[in-house]
């Protein structure tokens, strides 16, 4: 039997740009499938990245005033029931320190 859970991430990046979510699901997700990222802020240029320890990667990038939907796949295994962090990158590996803006990101867990 196939599940699935689509989980809504919302950051203001103004008051954080690392964060720490909590994300407890009742079923063990074979995949997460990354279905959006959208940005706004109003005058930012530059392009970000945002990388999460529930993946261990880059879920996708990202630019101001844009909305993607990425369909990336990623491998599971095991629960999601945990603390999972989550960062702004505007070189990899550095948190960014002017990203500003509002982050949605919309995840979808599924089981197959």
């Amino acid at each position: 039997m196939s599940r699935s859970k689509t989980v809504v991430i919302y950051q203001n990046l103004n008051t954080a740009r690392s964060w720490n979510l909590a994300i407890n699901l009742s079923f063990d997700p074979d995949k997460v499938i990354v279905r959006q990222i959208c940005y706004k802020q109003g005058a930012e240029t530059a392009i970000y990245c945002v990388k999460s320890s529930l993946t261990g990667d880059y879920l996708g990038t990202f630019q101001d005033g844009t909305s993607a939907d990425p369909k990336t796949t990623f491998s599971l295994s095991g629960t999601v029931n945990s603390t999972y962090s989550f960062e702004v990158h505007e070189t990899p590996g550095t948190v960014s320190t002017t990203a500003a803006g509002k982050l949605c990101i919309i995840l979808e867990f599924v089981k197959n």
